[in-house]
């Protein structure tokens, strides 16, 4: 059989899929991978394995990018917090629960986002961007340059 890119998606129930263009409408709240491979359960098995390895620094690289004067390194306490709040920030359900993960937020200005909310949209958005076998953080910064 001959190798082909397939679409890869992960739906915001943790369901897996695969098949159309990135851009299909029943889409636009996945994840997605384009992922060469000869069978489109192997791409799937790629995809996952991509994800696992890959979450969280494209978690981290996604809160510097909508938080650029706060830049995380490997001894800073807060960082596995700020990961962990990313994640139910990206995996839950509505905006409204996730938003309420970081509802504390809202106790202080914040220069990038008026809002929780604001934050949770931008973030959700660039977390659902293409993920076309880049590391996360090339991913993230080359759609925050366009």
């Amino acid at each position: 059989m001959k190798e082909q890119v397939w679409t890869i998606v992960r739906f915001p129930d943790g369901s897996w899929s695969y098949g159309g263009k990135p851009s299909d409408s029943a889409y636009e709240f996945c994840e997605k991978w384009r992922i060469p491979a000869v069978e489109a359960k192997q791409a799937v098995k790629l995809a996952q394995s991509r994800r696992r390895r890959t979450l969280s620094k494209r978690l981290q690289t996604i809160y510097e990018t909508l938080c650029p004067d706060d830049v995380l390194d490997s001894r800073d306490p807060r960082k596995s917090i700020i990961v962990e709040e990313m994640r139910q920030v990206m995996e839950a359900p509505s905006e409204a629960e996730a938003v309420s993960a970081i509802s504390w937020w809202n106790s202080w200005p914040n220069p990038q986002h008026l809002s929780a909310q604001d934050f949770v949209r931008s973030a959700r958005e660039l977390f659902r961007r293409v993920n076309d076998g880049g590391t996360g953080d090339q991913a993230v910064a080359h759609e925050v340059r366009q």
